[in-house]
């Protein structure tokens, strides 16, 4: 049968934060998005959420942005997630 031990109770603990963390890296450098500018990343597990959330006016963010970075910009979502900022009259 299948024996607890010290060694086996330690990798039962290490295995899933390591394939986390694995995760983690491996989103950031297979970003899709990346040829874009956008604003930095405050925050590795919220990204620009966070900001975009608790602004006292909306809009006023992305406005700063689009105006800084252009009509098409990335930004970070939560969890190392790319998301794509898009203005123009003709999408609407």
């Amino acid at each position: 049968m299948f024996a607890l031990t010290v060694k086996n109770i330690t990798a039962f603990i290490l295995f899933p934060p390591l394939c986390i963390l694995l995760e983690f890296v491996y989103r950031y450098f297979s970003r899709s998005l990346k040829f874009l500018r956008g604003p930095p990343r405050p925050s590795l597990l919220f990204g620009n959420e966070l900001e975009l959330t608790v602004q006292e006016e909306v809009g006023v963010l992305e406005t700063k942005w689009f105006n800084e970075y252009g009509l098409a910009f990335r930004t970070s979502s939560c969890f190392g997630e790319d998301a794509l900022m898009i203005a123009g009259s003709y999408f609407a």
